[in-house]
């Protein structure tokens, strides 16, 4: 960004605290993966890069400040707000099939890497699909330890250890040596599974540090309840709508991963990074491809009236 937007904008988002907050090292290389991409064409870069300065030129927002206000800067979809980046990416309500799509993205790849990669039993995967459905899929052993006035909510995802395996049968005596009375080796008896893990995955057009956090918090307050009742573990993973993944993210999917994982980790995290962008890029697309459509209904309007 600093290469290609050297305007005061993006100097001035570059010197804000929140960059560094948001990307720390480690997040900063699996944010800023689409970079080691070659071979992208300029215009594409540029968008990126306005994009991740919260200056995306194609919404009205940015065309009314270029424009000295001449030109309306409320969202052409009758939402009767503004339409800046952040409006666009997360909260449309033209657009909102779409965001729940890429949520439900985000969890699948999720649930792919906790299960494939981790080792891990997901137990429950409620994406729009599911939620459609009105029915929990926790399993009843689960369910059972969630009080009754909130077994109606579906949190996002639900992992638990794989049990372990069980222990090695105890050898035979041999015959001359008989075992002495007490001494028989008896299997030991299995650990009790650890306390299943909730986490609730949520898709965010927050940039500043106040912002992020006011959001895990509210993410996170949504299965407090939830989670204390049943004993289980509260975790929420939250991921920029432009393709940034903040640390906190990252910490708090670490303590789920095991440490011979952690590239397979920065791979999905990557993985993830890259199609959030492509979303973006979609949904940039798309608002492109709806501000054409709507002059030409309005004449059609007029010719039919």
């Amino acid at each position: 960004a600093r290469i290609r937007h050297e305007d005061e904008d993006a100097s001035l988002w570059l010197a804000k605290p929140h960059a560094n907050h948001v990307l720390e090292p480690e997040a900063a290389r699996v944010s800023n993966s689409w970079w080691t991409k070659r071979g992208e064409p300029l215009s594409k870069v540029r968008q990126l890069c306005a994009a991740k300065c919260q200056a995306f030129p194609g919404v009205n927002a940015m065309k009314s400040r270029y424009t000295g206000g001449k030109a309306s800067a409320r969202c052409p979809f009758g939402c009767g707000t503004a339409e800046t980046q952040a409006h666009l990416l997360g909260g449309c309500a033209q657009f909102a099939p779409f965001h729940t799509r890429r949520h439900d993205h985000v969890l699948r790849l999720l649930a792919r890497f906790l299960g494939e990669e981790c080792g891990l039993s997901v137990v429950a995967t409620h994406d729009s699909a599911a939620n459609a459905r009105r029915a929990p899929q926790l399993p009843a052993r689960l369910l059972e330890a969630v009080p009754a006035r909130l077994r109606h909510l579906r949190p996002d995802i639900v992992v638990e250890s794989q049990p372990p395996p069980p222990p090695p049968p105890p050898p035979l005596p041999l015959p001359h040596r008989p075992p002495r009375a007490g001494r028989a080796a008896m299997p030991e008896p299995h650990p009790p599974l650890p306390a299943a893990t909730v986490l609730e995955v949520g898709v965010t057009t927050a940039v500043r540090e106040e912002d992020l956090d006011r959001a895990w918090d509210e993410k996170q307050a949504q299965y407090r309840e939830y989670c204390q009742g049943a004993g289980f573990d509260n975790r929420v993973l939250l991921f920029g709508a432009t393709g940034c993944i903040p640390a906190r993210t990252i910490r708090e999917l670490q303590p789920l991963v095991p440490p011979t994982k952690r590239k397979a980790m920065h791979r999905a995290l990557t993985g993830i990074s890259r199609a959030l962008t492509r979303d973006m890029f979609a949904l940039f697309h798309m608002r492109a491809g709806a501000a054409r459509q709507q002059p030409r209904a309005a004449r059609r309007r007029r010719a039919a009236s």
